[in-house]
């Protein structure tokens, strides 16, 4: 199909944990989400040291909530997942020992 004919594509970032979380274990969902670590960033597995900053995702596996635009943090409103229901919430990160939460 020409691509000025195609559908707009779908943004995914802000679902993507709820979304697996909703088909697949946690344990599978962590490892996929962190899989590309390894790759791109060459870290060691423990990344935890004494008087090291740590960068974590802070969520929790527990409860559902509803995927609405509200949820969406890009430019981009398009989401096939929106007004779905899934599993799980993601409260933030800490990165450089600094907190980020939604």
């Amino acid at each position: 199909m020409e691509f000025d004919l195609a559908k707009d594509g779908t943004i995914g970032l802000e679902s993507a944990f709820g979304t697996l979380l909703t088909v697949l274990p946690l344990d599978v969902v962590i490892e996929k989400l962190t899989a590309a670590k390894k790759i791109f960033l060459n870290t060691p597995e423990d990344l935890f040291e004494i008087n090291k900053p740590a960068c974590i995702t802070l969520f929790t596996p527990h409860g559902e909530s509803i995927f609405t635009k509200e949820n969406i943090y890009s430019k981009s409103k398009n989401s096939a997942f929106l007004n779905q229901k899934m599993k799980g919430k993601v409260y933030g990160i800490i990165n450089n020992g600094i907190l980020n939460l939604k």
